[in-house]
């Protein structure tokens, strides 16, 4: 009997437990928009997700405005789970980006001020840095398995074949003026 009562007890404790009136509970407030891959159950985010948590948010408001996405010159962001891109675009002055060893399926790179990108082990299926028109020496793209083409331009892929930093699996032959 006793032991009935003590796991009663217990239950109804834990049952009415409640993070936010314990203190030190430390709150994420952009928890709400990191996602859960099912695959691997580790959190995944877009890349405006990761900079706000990253501290690129220079006024703290919880948004990534176009002003802030502007300054960016450099963008580290390896090994952070990122499945979309959707933001690096309005970097105007992006000149070096690394985003390895993320999850990010599909790019199309429009940053006219970008000479050097990472994005190495992650899982592209489509690549298109025709609107890339400096990058034309540093490009990484080794460990995506299923990226069949990289679309560039003509300029590009004169430049790129002749390239010492052009790292694929895939060799030259991966580069096209037309990918499908």
């Amino acid at each position: 009997m006793k032991r009935i009562f003590v796991m009663a007890v217990a239950m109804l404790s834990l049952a009415s437990c409640d993070k936010s009136k314990v203190e030190n509970t430390v709150i994420n407030k952009y928890y709400d928009k990191i996602n859960t891959d099912t695959n691997t159950r580790q959190a995944t985010l877009t890349l405006k997700d990761y900079l706000l948590t990253a501290g690129y948010d220079r006024n703290n408001d919880g948004i990534m405005q176009d002003s802030e996405l502007a300054q960016i010159e450099t963008l580290m962001a390896a090994d952070k789970n990122i499945t979309s891109l959707e933001g690096l675009e309005k970097m105007l002055t992006l000149k070096k980006a690394d985003l390895s060893n993320n999850k990010i399926e599909t790019a199309t790179i429009r940053n006219t001020t970008l000479e050097e990108l990472n994005l190495s082990g992650n899982k592209l299926v489509k690549l298109d840095i025709s609107r890339a028109p400096r990058l034309t020496d540093k490009l990484d793209i080794r460990g995506n398995a299923s990226l069949n083409c990289v679309q560039v331009e003509i300029v590009q892929l004169t430049e790129l074949r002749r390239a010492s930093n052009f790292k694929s699996d895939k060799g030259i032959s991966i580069l096209s003026t037309t990918c499908n």
